[in-house]
């Protein structure tokens, strides 16, 4: 990820004063889109050069989300009491 996790920040934006964190943040309450982000921070409304780096950030926020959605947990059955068999059922259970 381009973002600092952490409590370190950068300015991407330096004509309105946004920074990594505060991109991230508006990501996280909704802003989903380059124009969204725009419309809230203002971010790109001015020089622009700060915009290839923030749609970096968006597509990092965006798909770290999607990743986290589609991991499958597994659930290992090791109930062998009611089985004759020696094996282990594993399932795959998508949340």
């Amino acid at each position: 990820m381009f973002f600092r996790a952490c409590c370190n920040f950068m300015y991407v934006c330096i004509c309105q004063g946004i920074t990594d964190h505060k991109i991230a943040d508006a990501i996280d309450n909704g802003a989903n889109t380059m124009k969204k982000l725009t419309e809230q921070l203002n971010v790109g409304a001015q020089c622009g050069k700060c915009t290839s780096y923030t749609k970096q950030i968006l597509n990092d926020k965006l798909a770290s989300a999607i990743i986290e959605q589609r991991i499958p947990t597994i659930e290992i059955n090791t109930d062998l009491n009611n089985d004759t068999s020696s094996e282990i059922s594993v399932e795959a259970i998508v949340a």
